[in-house]
């Protein structure tokens, strides 16, 4: 019993306050965790479009639609990682270059879910 307690107690002591956050490693796995909720999140809604262009491609009998889906997504990935690397060149080397790229990931993810969203709502 006294060995569970301990467990979870230093499990407890791992895990960050994301809502208060007080050291540059807390900040850094509080971000990763953000950054790897919004990528969770656009996996899912990636998903429901593809399967919506799927559904779009098999009316329009082609296979064009889920294509160039795709490939934009695909471009869109190397983009956001290009662009989040630039974001980390600020603390290049250091505590918070990991920061500055999981805050960027998270951020751009984010709005990449939204037009997905769009898309996937036809507005």
């Amino acid at each position: 019993m006294f060995s569970l307690i301990l467990a979870s107690l230093l499990l407890a002591a791992q895990q960050p306050n994301c809502s208060d956050p007080r050291t540059q490693a807390e900040m850094n796995e509080c971000a990763a965790r953000e950054a790897n909720a919004a990528d969770a999140d656009l996996n899912l809604i990636y998903k429901a479009v593809v399967t919506h262009y799927e559904q779009m491609d098999r009316e329009a009998e082609t296979t064009e639609g889920v294509k160039r889906l795709r490939a934009a997504q695909r471009a869109w990935v190397g983009f956001r990682d290009a662009q989040c690397a630039v974001a980390g060149y600020e603390a290049l080397g250091g505590s918070m270059e990991s920061l500055l790229v999981s805050g960027c990931v998270a951020e751009l993810t984010k709005r990449r879910a939204t037009e997905l969203r769009i898309m996937l709502s036809g507005r």
